[in-house]
């Protein structure tokens, strides 16, 4: 892990320079705070934070755009680079900002984390009402090279309240003397500063746009976002479901940059309490437990039943975990989903069942397993296939329509679907499938009761 980092920026070329020792830089990125992500991924999020707020006394929990600004105005010379943060220059960041910059910056540290306001940017082209397209190009000309895009402005009027979009190209083809009220697209879709950044992304996805505006309120432009924050968006969420999905706590950062501790330490919470949850069907096992002495030729059974139900229910709770992330189905298609499932599950077992039977049979009739017709004359194999057949239908059934209901009710409850997917799911549905198991065996099946 490193030990620190540091942060540089050149006002001559705009650029901001990373790396681990004072002079000597791994990474170079273009004066916006987008491109710190990737710095941030390989270096690791806390050795950025720690680093800097051990010589910052006014700002906490700092994220990649705060760190963008703090390099930025650390500024002690024209033609040099920047003051080096290890130096402790934060400590007067205010005295290199401009009034308007200062409210920029304290407005960026209050909006909430992963909402549309902490990923935005402020560097974009806005149009006034009523003017030309002659003035509109001038203006772009004049301050679009700043800008994060050119190709799509937006149209404010005169309280700055968003009216519309317009586009490069319509501009570029359009008469000077034609007014962008003319030309703009005035349905065009914006997001509240407080939008989740999943959603903005979702968004972005439905509409086809490359760039989305920020609006307060009172439906004033405060910030644009891009395609390629969006990416990195799309990129984190992923990660970090997948992450959940497995049974660990999010790590963010590279994997080969974060200690061997961090790691276990990501890890060690779940394990435990799968485990301490897997003592459930140690409690059904020993509840059953005369059944099994009678006819144990049950337990080379149990293995497989559980597998089957961990994996019908790991795959509803996946396709529906993806559904709700994609905005395909919401919390209040609950009953829908779960009716789905259930349906599915009923063609999903018969067929598994049929088989099952006949492979159960053949396992038991010829030798495949140790079992003697003549000592288990009163449950003869198809009688035992029979059983294996008929739980595993059942078992598929209950898997398909556990799967959807826990996804769904974590929604429901403001927590991540993710979270319900994989070993958990399979942790749940181990304990039901084996329930359901011995229960039927003792109706099934002679001389075996519970």
């Amino acid at each position: 892990m490193y030990g620190y980092v540091y942060i540089t920026y050149n006002k001559i070329n705009g650029k901001i320079y990373i790396g681990q020792r004072k002079g000597q830089y791994d990474e170079t990125y273009l004066g916006s705070g987008k491109y710190l992500k990737n710095a941030i991924r390989k270096y690791g999020k806390e050795n950025f934070e720690n680093y800097i707020i051990e010589w910052c006394e006014t700002y906490q929990d700092l994220n990649e755009r705060e760190i963008y600004w703090i390099a930025k105005y650390n500024c002690t010379s024209k033609n040099n680079f920047g003051y080096n943060i290890a130096a402790g220059g934060t400590k007067n960041l205010f005295e290199y900002m401009s009034q308007e910059d200062r409210k920029e910056i304290n407005a960026f540290l209050n909006y909430k984390e992963d909402s549309a306001g902490s990923i935005m940017t402020t560097e974009y082209v806005e149009i006034k009402e009523h003017i030309t397209c002659k003035e509109a190009l001038k203006r772009i000309k004049t301050v679009g090279k700043e800008a994060e895009t050119i190709y799509t402005t937006f149209v404010v009027d005169s309280s700055r309240k968003l009216v519309g979009a317009l586009y490069l190209d319509d501009l570029i083809f359009a008469d000077d003397k034609t007014l962008v009220d003319d030309i703009m697209n005035d349905d065009y879709i914006s997001v509240s500063v407080d939008v989740d950044q999943e959603n903005v992304a979702l968004l972005m996805k439905k509409y086809d746009i490359t760039t989305i505006p920020v609006v307060n309120k009172d439906d004033r432009l405060l910030g644009i976002i891009t395609i390629d924050d969006i990416m990195d968006v799309i990129e984190q969420e992923q990660t970090e479901d997948l992450q959940k999905m497995a049974a660990t706590t999010p790590i963010e950062g590279d994997y080969s940059k974060t200690s061997v501790f961090k790691l276990a330490w990501a890890r060690v919470p779940w394990l435990l309490f799968l485990m301490l949850s897997a003592t459930l069907t140690g409690i059904i096992l020993n509840i059953f437990e005369t059944a099994l002495q009678v006819l144990p030729v049950l337990t080379l059974f149990i293995p497989m039943l559980m597998d089957t139900g961990g994996n019908a229910g790991g795959q509803t709770t996946t396709i529906v975990t993806r559904s709700l992330a994609l905005g395909q189905i919401k919390v209040r298609d609950f009953l829908k989903v779960v009716f789905k499932e259930f349906r599915i599950g009923l063609i999903v077992g018969l067929c598994v069942a049929i088989v099952n039977f006949g492979w159960i049979f053949i396992e038991l009739h010829f030798g495949i397993f140790q079992f003697d017709p003549a000592s288990n004359a009163n449950n003869p194999d198809w009688l035992i296939a029979l059983l294996v057949a008929l739980t595993s239908y059942c078992v598929i059934v209950l898997s398909k329509t556990i799967g959807s209901c826990l996804p769904l009710f974590a929604k429901l409850i403001h927590l991540d679907p993710a979270i319900m997917a994989g070993p958990l799911v399979t942790t749940i549905v181990d304990a039901c499938s084996l329930a359901v198991y011995l229960l039927l065996s003792s109706l099934i099946l002679n001389g075996v009761s519970l």
